[in-house]
């Protein structure tokens, strides 16, 4: 299977529309990066199950859709190279908790010297105002500190602040309401509920559901469908703002770390598999048409480096608008990997490999254990 592997460590924007549509996204006079939570790559990407984000998918059709590969076991490793430009590797960030070291410089900083002024909301405990990531900003909010946890707040406090902010603004916003618990309303829920169910999977268990293993079918489906009518509560959130917002506005969104729904457990499973790893982004401005689907998988280091550039902030880093090879690496306790449109390859350097499908591509992600040394030792080789 040749054309498994040897394509899979190299990522190469080929679509000449992309290129072409960069011009419609420079010049916003404001800048608002939304980075959500556990988003899901597959819930933009995959239109079958788009049934919880209505408002995303249109912001994805008319906008550019790409895919990000995370870094690490949680999400304060890839956000982290998104607020600072640069990789884990390079940043360090690994845990929750860890500083950021003043020696590197945040977006917020570049943009101030650019003559933007920058705000920072977040509703995470996580992603706070307390270890250097919002270093920069001329206004930190830690909303989570004064009660406001869900986005249709947190997005209210935002929109507050976009109509007195002066021109050449830029907004970073962290949401993290789809996380667990999933609390959702019943009405929602019931919409997408297995009938009948009578499994483990209920309001108190997603309280106290870190890790189930071995799920049985319909636990995954009813779990999904708590998944999907929290993210139908942010998506109308997301949707409300956004139709508020007029034509001088760039908008980015982007997953900081996927979700496990059932295979092979629920919850959060914090290794380095393709359903926490794969995020999607949108690069979207109102009253502009674009329509694009990404070929290949990106980083948060480079899409940071894309709104750098569209922001005409200075930047030697590849964006998503330059014609180049990637090769997205995550990287945490000796586990690295990396991923094309459809493949996810795991390397540990104990010289286990593993091979997934991403589920990306309309086939169920799955592990390929078949040995095929000669491509596999090429693969590496190019990994490494």
């Amino acid at each position: 299977h040749p054309d498994i592997y040897i394509s899979a460590p190299q990522i190469v924007i080929s679509d000449d529309s992309l290129l072409k549509s960069k011009s419609q996204f420079e010049g916003a006079k404001r800048v608002i990066v939304i980075a959500i939570d556990n988003l899901r790559a597959d819930r933009l990407w995959d239109e079958e199950k788009r049934r919880g984000a209505n408002h995303l998918g249109y912001l994805a059709d008319n906008g550019v859709l790409g895919i990000l590969m995370g870094e690490g076991k949680n999400f304060v490793a890839m956000e982290t190279s998104f607020i600072t430009g640069i990789t884990a590797r390079e940043h360090k960030v690994y845990e929750p908790g860890t500083f950021l070291r003043k020696s590197v410089k945040t977006i917020a900083e570049d943009a101030s010297e650019a003559g933007w002024k920058s705000y920072f909301y977040t509703t995470s405990s996580i992603i706070d105002t307390s270890h250097g990531l919002s270093r920069g900003f001329d206004e930190a909010h830690a909303l989570n500190k004064d009660n406001i946890t869900s986005s249709e707040d947190a997005l209210k406090e935002v929109a507050t602040a976009l109509e007195r902010a002066p021109e050449n603004t830029f907004f970073y916003v962290h949401l993290s309401e789809l996380r667990l618990p999933h609390r959702v309303s019943p009405e929602t829920l019931a919409l997408w509920a297995v009938p009948g169910y009578s499994g483990p999977v209920n309001e108190t268990a997603m309280n106290n559901i870190a890790v189930m293993n071995d799920p049985q079918p319909l636990d995954c489906e009813q779990f999904e469908a708590y998944y999907d009518a929290e993210l139908n509560e942010v998506d109308k959130s997301i949707g409300q703002f956004i139709s508020n917002l007029d034509s001088d506005t760039l908008v980015i969104i982007y997953g900081t770390h996927g979700t496990s729904l059932g295979t092979p457990v629920l919850g959060y499973e914090q290794g380095i598999t393709p359903w926490e790893l794969l995020t999607p982004f949108i690069i979207y401005r109102p009253e502009h048409k674009v329509g694009i689907q990404r070929e290949g998988i990106a980083d948060a280091a480079t899409l940071s480096a894309t709104v750098r550039s569209l922001m005409n902030i200075p930047t030697d880093k590849q964006t998503l608008f330059t014609l180049h090879h990637s090769r997205p690496i995550a990287e945490y306790d000796g586990n690295t990997a990396t991923a094309s449109m459809k493949y996810f390859y795991r390397i540990k350097r104990e010289a286990v490999d593993t091979l997934f499908t991403t589920g990306l591509d309309d086939i169920p992600s799955q592990k390929d254990e078949r040995p095929l040394p000669i491509l596999r030792q090429a693969l590496r080789e190019q990994i490494e």
